[in-house]
C-alpha cells in the first residue's frame, strides 16, 4: 500500500504516554498505558522520500481506542520531519482496512509465505 504522508494529531491520547526512538534510519513509536504495558507500537524506515511502515500492532485489551491510527500518525509525523514524502507498507487483511480508512492506496495484493524448518530429533 501507499499514500502521500500527511501529519496530523501526533500526541499520546489521554490515558497514555509515548515514547519514540530513532536508531540509524528507523524510528520507534510506542504508546504506554498506565499500566506500563505497551499499547500500541510501530517503527518506520527513512530511504530518501521514502518511508516503510512495519510492525503496526495494536495490543488485544486496547483496540477499537484510535491507537493503531495514532501510531501511524506519530510516525507519519517523524517520517516528513526527516524530509520522507511517500509512505509504503505490507499490510495484513485486518491492518488493510485501518489504512485503506486513512487513505492509502492498494498498489499490489501480497500473499505470505512461510518455509517448514526441521525439527530436532
Amino acid at each position: 500500500m501507499c499514500t502521500d504522508l500527511m501529519g496530523g494529531d501526533a500526541s499520546a491520547p489521554e490515558g497514555y504516554r509515548m515514547q519514540t526512538e530513532k536508531v540509524g534510519e528507523v524510528a520507534f513509536a510506542r504508546l504506554i498505558a498506565g499500566s506500563g504495558e505497551i499499547a500500541a507500537g510501530g517503527q518506520v524506515a527513512i530511504e530518501g522520500p521514502f518511508a516503510t511502515f512495519d510492525q503496526i500492532v495494536t495490543a488485544e485489551a486496547h483496540r477499537r481506542k484510535g491507537l493503531g491510527r495514532r501510531i501511524m500518525t506519530i510516525l507519519s509525523s517523524i517520517a516528513l520531519d526527516l524530509e520522507a514524502r511517500q509512505g509504503v507498507l505490507v499490510a495484513t487483511e485486518s491492518g488493510a482496512a485501518l489504512y485503506k480508512a486513512m487513505g492509502w492506496s492498494l498498489v499490489s495484493p501480497v500473499t505470505a509465505a512461510s518455509y517448514p524448518t526441521a525439527q530436532a530429533g
